[in-house]
């Protein structure tokens, strides 16, 4: 959301006891505070909130949807694998007159979902402040890390 072209990730928080799935789980959950920030986003714009539908492989994973959930505090329904295919044909059909308008279209198969867990809320509402502030916070500690480049040629890449 903050379409920062330089931006870097950071992993905040290791220890020396830190595994491996922990941060894969930590992967999962910055998509879904992200996912939360594009969503306060648009309501500070007056877009109305709607059903959240995942798609891919990850989507496929029902704990890493839960991970995702948790994390930004919306439900998530994973619908059918072939939802990019489908999602054209629908708009091909909605463009040769099948159906009305986009309200009309069939929602799609919903394959599981998730919902947040109420016991972890205040947990991940603290989590997504604190992701949220990270972005200023790191901002020069990314710029530093920047490729550097002469004429367009990069020269070396500290990150």
């Amino acid at each position: 959301l903050d379409n920062d072209p330089a931006a870097r990730g950071a992993l905040l928080g290791l220890t020396l006891e830190t595994t491996t799935a922990q941060i894969a789980r930590a992967l999962v959950e910055a998509s879904g505070f992200e996912l939360a920030k594009i969503r306060a986003a648009l309501a500070e714009r007056g877009v109305e909130p709607v059903d959240v539908h995942a798609v891919g492989g990850g989507s496929a994973n029902l704990g890493a949807l839960q991970a995702r959930s948790d994390a930004a505090g919306v439900p998530l329904r994973a619908v059918v694998r072939e939802a990019a295919g489908r999602g054209a044909a629908l708009l091909a059909a909605l463009g040769a007159g099948t159906f009305a308008s986009v309200l009309d279209l069939p929602a799609p198969a919903v394959v599981h979902e998730a919902s947040p867990d109420p016991r972890h809320a205040a947990w991940y509402a603290r989590q997504r402040a604190t992701f949220d502030s990270l972005h200023q916070l790191l901002t020069p500690v990314s710029t530093s890390l920047a490729v550097e480049t002469v004429d367009g040629t990069a020269l070396k890449e500290i990150a």
